[in-house]
């Protein structure tokens, strides 16, 4: 994938994330490319950033995964890089 083509789904990524009213601080979190682990409670929900081994066929297995996710009481978003 071309950094380009990574860089025009950030940018839509980010006004759907603006789009639903979610908390600033943790919209960029789920946007951001490195994010060390953390647990971060919100009046509007919860931030979970994690990290783990990648066992995607074909990468290097020592490599580490983030998975960003925001909870709320009816709504689950997650990222990955």
């Amino acid at each position: 994938m071309k950094r380009y083509f990574g860089f025009i789904l950030i940018i839509q990524f980010q006004k759907l994330l603006n789009g639903l009213l979610m908390n600033p601080i943790a919209a960029q979190a789920l946007l951001d490319e490195s994010t060390r682990p953390r647990a971060d409670i919100y009046p509007e929900g919860v931030l979970l950033a994690l990290r783990g081994v990648n066992f995607n066929p074909g990468e290097d297995p020592e490599g580490i995964v983030a998975i960003r996710l925001w909870l709320e009481t009816n709504r689950i978003i997650s990222t990955r890089s």
